[in-house]
């Protein structure tokens, strides 16, 4: 009988370790950030919309951790205190259940869940485009006033080809990713068309990838 009593608590304390704090439905946020940062207060707050007192949690870094439990699955953003945001990123987050592991800093990083591990490739790729687009677009602009059009011209269609290849891979990771926060935040974020209004007060809608009418 006292064998059988260790074989069973045995498997439970497995039985735990193996799927961690998130079995319980909960979004488990265990963070790591530079002690220098001890005794200040980060943030856990929605994206979008109004940050409140009920919506907003907080908690005083400790040893270069902290943690959150969310029991909700949203979009939100885990910054520090605004006295001392300077050189730290802030980071985007989906707070399914799960075990989510985060790393804040200059480059602050997400894995853990599978939501937050495809933010985390896309966040990748847009680094490398935040890396590429504005510099040429600044670029452009410069061989414009400088009046070499042609040149100016040549580097706009590069610049295009990067924005248009960087909106089309964001709609094809929210094609994948299935129904959820991160999904809802690609789509409003890069859609198909966009509608602009004119001087006589209607509207005509544009191709996002183009910004060129449509039907014209």
């Amino acid at each position: 009988m006292k064998k059988l009593l260790i074989q069973i608590v045995a498997c439970v304390a497995m039985s735990f370790l193996a799927f961690g704090c998130g079995g319980d439905g909960k979004c488990h946020i265990h963070g790591t950030i530079s002690n220098q940062y001890d005794g200040k207060r980060i943030f856990l707050k929605p994206f979008g919309g109004p940050a409140t007192s009920e919506n907003v949690d907080s908690v005083v870094i400790r040893d270069g951790k902290f943690e959150f439990v969310s029991d909700t699955t949203k979009m939100k953003v885990i910054l520090l205190d605004y006295h001392f945001r300077m050189g730290v990123e802030q980071l985007l987050v989906v707070t399914e259940a799960g075990d989510l592991q985060v790393e804040i800093g200059v480059d602050s990083r997400s894995s853990g869940t599978p939501q937050n591990d495809s933010l985390q490739q896309w966040k990748v790729r847009k680094h490398i485009y935040d890396q590429q687009f504005p510099p040429m677009k600044q670029e452009v602009e410069r061989l414009r006033k400088a009046g070499q059009t042609a040149k100016a011209d040549s580097l706009e269609e590069q610049a295009k080809s990067i924005r248009i290849a960087f909106n089309r891979y964001s709609r094809r990771m929210a094609e994948n990713v299935g129904a959820g926060p991160l999904r809802d935040f690609l789509s409003s974020m890069f859609p198909l068309t966009y509608k602009r209004q004119m001087p006589d007060s209607t509207y005509v809608e544009y191709d996002f990838d183009t910004h060129e009418p449509i039907g014209k």
